[in-house]
């Protein structure tokens, strides 16, 4: 029997990380004891959203409810960590007299250091970090097998458990530090913020016919990630085409586009720059195991 199914699961915060996250967890046969949220709208929503999934999960919005729970799942925004990790000590204290079992807590967030539990470290809690590498919508499922988990604690026993966690989501993960977590939480937001705005950007370049783009954006990707991006880097940057720079800038003057004029005048000088100097090598760390 996976041991998912004998620990009993809450998830506190009901926005797209703990709606994902809770279902993927139902779906794949952890038990979701509680949703807890600052809303009861949302935090009823993901409650009848996992009871579809065969769950027994109820909403509350009483964290004294939480107590009973292994394991406590933070999936709210990073500044509020902290707050709700306070309020959490405040209401376990009296519980903790009678009752000294507490349970295990993980924030999910990328960018939150470790030493945010340190409150809950003092008080003799277990705590963990949970971080899925990947942007997630409310309105989207998504497959945990093709998510990477970075994980983070000093217990062995949060370790084991986070890892049978991952195992019945069937996901690829690695333990690794805040900083390290810091890092890849800092490369996604270009990997994906940053490209989804100068997509954005295209679309508006583009208009109707933006659609055109997706083959060409869809093979980008592949043979960055295929080679390096360096490698794989084409255009009239590299080549020193001024010619079509200049129709290019000219057209999007004309267009009364001055956000995308100035984002094209920058990259292509930083292209140039970069590639003209030699520095385009790809410097991977040292390598870290993950499992699966």
């Amino acid at each position: 029997m996976n041991p998912c199914c004998q620990r009993k699961i809450s998830i506190l915060g009901a926005g797209n990380m703990g709606f994902r996250l809770g279902i993927a967890l139902a779906e794949n046969g952890c038990c979701i004891e509680h949703v807890w949220n600052r809303t009861a709208e949302r935090g009823e929503k993901l409650a009848k959203a996992l009871q579809r999934n065969q769950s027994n999960a109820s909403y509350t919005n009483q964290l004294t409810d939480l107590y009973n729970s292994d394991i406590l799942i933070l999936a709210v925004s990073d500044d509020a960590i902290t707050p709700l990790i306070d309020r959490l000590l405040a209401a376990f204290a009296p519980l903790r007299e009678n009752n000294p079992h507490c349970p295990i807590v993980l924030h999910t967030s990328g960018a939150t250091a470790y030493s945010v539990f340190e409150p809950l470290l003092q008080a003799g809690y277990r705590c963990g970090v949970f971080y899925p590498l990947m942007t997630l919508s409310r309105t989207k499922n998504v497959n945990f097998m093709e998510i990477p988990l970075l994980f983070e604690t000093e217990d062995e026993q949060v370790k084991q458990w986070m890892s049978e966690i991952a195992f019945a989501l069937k996901a690829e993960y690695l333990f690794c530090d805040s900083a390290k977590r810091l890092r890849m939480h800092t490369a996604a937001v270009f990997a994906c913020n940053f490209v989804n705005y100068i997509l954005g950007l295209a679309f508006e370049v583009a208009g109707n016919s933006h659609t055109f783009l997706m083959p060409l954006a869809w093979e980008m990707l592949r043979k960055a990630f295929l080679k390096t991006p360096w490698d794989a880097q084409t255009g009239p940057a590299i080549r020193g085409d001024r010619t079509t720079i200049e129709k290019h800038l000219q057209l999007l003057k004309d267009l009364n586009l001055p956000e995308e004029e100035e984002l094209y005048r920058l990259l292509t000088e930083r292209i140039a720059q970069r590639f003209q100097s030699g520095a385009t090598g790809y410097y991977p760390e040292e390598s870290c195991q993950t499992t699966k």
